[in-house]
């Protein structure tokens, strides 16, 4: 879906939320079965420049030691301010959208308060 529509397929926040706290658990029951001969652990970006944005994955670890605190460092860093930026416009974006389609206001509203952005991992809007 990713690779045909730049997008992942949609989900309910309740499901992705429920998935995203199970990646740490995951990862250290397929790390400590021993069954693996190469695990690679990846990351997403956001390179902005000028009006373009480039997205992309890039590897931040192959083999670790400790692959759970590994992820778990890069999934709760604080975003650069040029990340910070990106998240701001998309949100933005969507929020206009919803103004566009005439969104009820408590549509709207309820999907501002599920992004409360300042009070996890340092990250602002």
């Amino acid at each position: 879906m990713l690779a045909e529509e730049d997008s992942g397929r949609m989900v309910t926040k309740e499901a992705h939320d429920l998935r995203y706290k199970a990646i740490p658990d995951a990862l250290r029951v397929i790390a400590n079965a021993g069954q693996l001969d190469d695990l690679n652990i990846y990351a997403r970006n956001v390179i902005v420049s000028g009006d373009k944005n480039k997205r992309g994955v890039y590897m931040i670890a192959q083999n670790p030691n400790n692959p759970v605190g590994i992820y778990l460092q890069e999934r709760n860093r604080n975003w650069t301010s040029l990340e910070q930026d990106y998240f701001k416009s998309k949100f933005e974006e969507v929020i206009n959208m919803k103004i566009k389609r005439n969104a009820p206001e408590e549509d709207i509203s309820r999907f501002m308060s599920n992004w409360d952005i300042s009070k996890s991992r340092g990250r602002k809007l």
